[in-house]
């Protein structure tokens, strides 16, 4: 499962996969719930958001930044570490100010949530027009 630290980096991490593109419609944003998640246990994470991270498992930016398919070997690779961790903390992919998570199987057991119900609902428009303002976005009917 992978997760943002918070709703902004869910939503660009969404909806920033196309680098340039800048639009997000009322139609994609109902498709999608938000949900608070909350941890019932410390996990166990890997750190490579943290200073020499990367380095400690010889690897280095491109992990985060790369392809898809080598940063999702190394996942299994990590997953399947003795030390049996519970997932990975990094830097988002679309805003490395951000903190994002990959959690493993194992973590399932420590995790309750929350609907917040979508971005495009009317409880939410400030938050989205927060988003949308923090990421230069325009929406679409």
């Amino acid at each position: 499962m992978y997760l943002g630290h918070d709703e902004h980096c869910a939503f660009i991490e969404t909806f920033g996969q196309s680098t340039g593109e800048s639009l997000v419609t009322v139609a994609a944003l109902r498709a999608r719930l938000l949900a608070e998640v909350e941890v019932t246990r410390e996990l166990r994470l890997i750190d490579l958001a943290d200073s020499g991270g990367l380095a400690r498992i010889g690897a280095d930016g491109r992990l985060l930044d790369g392809s898809h398919k080598i940063s999702q070997r190394w996942s299994f690779a990590l997953k399947n570490h003795p030390a049996n961790p519970d997932g990975i903390l990094y830097r988002a992919r679309h805003d490395p100010a951000r903190m994002s998570y990959a959690l493993f199987d194992n973590a399932a057991g420590a995790l309750s949530e929350r609907s917040m119900g979508s971005l495009a609902d009317s409880a939410n428009a400030p938050l989205l027009a927060d988003i949308l303002n923090t990421y230069d976005f325009g929406l679409v009917d």
